[in-house]
C-alpha cells in the first residue's frame, strides 16, 4: 500500500472512438489512459493507495515507479521544490524557431464539442498583458539561432485580445534582424474588416 497523497494536476478526459485520452490543461499533455493510469485517476485526493484492483495489480515498487513518472510527466502535483525552475531557462543549447501564445482565455462561442470549455479549460477567463507577450517575444529572440522564426496566436478565442496581438506585431516589425511568421488560430466571426489587414499584412 503506498500511503502518499496523489493530487492531479488539472486536466480533462477526452474519448475519441472508443479510446479514453487524459488531456492536461496546465501544458497540453495528451495520454493515453491505460488500466494502470485510469486506476491512479480513480484514487486522486485518495491517500492510503492499494496496490491492487479488479483491473490493475502493481507492486509497490512499480507504484512508486508510476507515481514517479507521473510527476515527471506533471500529470500529479509533486512536493519537490525545484519543480518550480524552468530548465530552459538555464539552458545555452536550446534553439527555438517558434512559439506559441495562448494570448486570450475566453471564447464568444459555446460549441458543445470543445474540450477547452469555450477556451477557458476549467480556468477563470482571462487575457495575456502585453508586459508577458512581448516578454515572451523577447524569449524567443534571445533563444533562437533562425533567420525567421514563427508566433502563432492561440486561445479561447486570440481575437477578443487584439489589442495584444497588434502590439506583438508591430514589436516584431521593429526588429530587423529577422524574419517573422504569424499564425492565428481563430474562427472569424470576432474581427472587423479594418483588422484583417494585421492579420494578412
Amino acid at each position: 500500500m503506498n500511503t502518499e497523497k496523489l493530487e492531479f494536476n488539472p486536466y480533462k478526459i477526452l474519448e475519441v472512438k472508443g479510446r479514453k485520452y487524459l488531456y492536461m490543461i496546465e501544458n497540453s499533455g495528451i495520454f493515453e489512459i491505460d488500466p494502470n493510469l485510469d486506476f491512479f485517476l480513480s484514487m486522486d485526493n485518495a491517500e492510503n493507495i492499494p496496490c491492487t484492483s479488479d483491473s490493475v495489480s502493481l507492486s509497490v515498487k512499480e507504484q512508486a515507479q508510476f507515481i514517479k513518472d507521473m510527476k515527471a510527466a506533471d500529470i500529479v502535483k509533486s512536493n519537490d521544490s525545484t519543480r518550480s525552475i524552468n530548465p530552459v531557462e538555464d539552458s545555452s543549447d536550446i534553439n527555438l524557431n517558434g512559439i506559441t501564445l495562448m494570448v486570450s482565455q475566453m471564447c464568444n462561442l459555446r460549441c458543445r464539442y470543445c474540450y477547452g470549455e469555450a477556451g477557458e479549460f476549467n480556468h477563470t477567463p482571462g487575457r495575456m498583458s502585453k508586459t508577458i507577450g512581448l516578454a515572451a517575444v523577447d524569449f524567443l529572440l534571445k533563444n533562437s539561432n533562425s533567420s525567421s522564426v514563427l508566433i502563432s496566436f492561440m486561445g479561447g478565442e486570440p481575437l477578443l485580445n487584439l489589442d495584444l496581438i497588434k502590439s506583438i506585431v508591430s514589436y516584431c516589425k521593429s526588429k530587423t534582424d529577422r524574419k517573422f511568421f504569424f499564425f492565428c488560430d481563430n474562427k472569424w466571426n470576432a474581427v472587423e474588416p479594418g483588422d484583417i489587414a494585421v492579420l494578412i499584412g
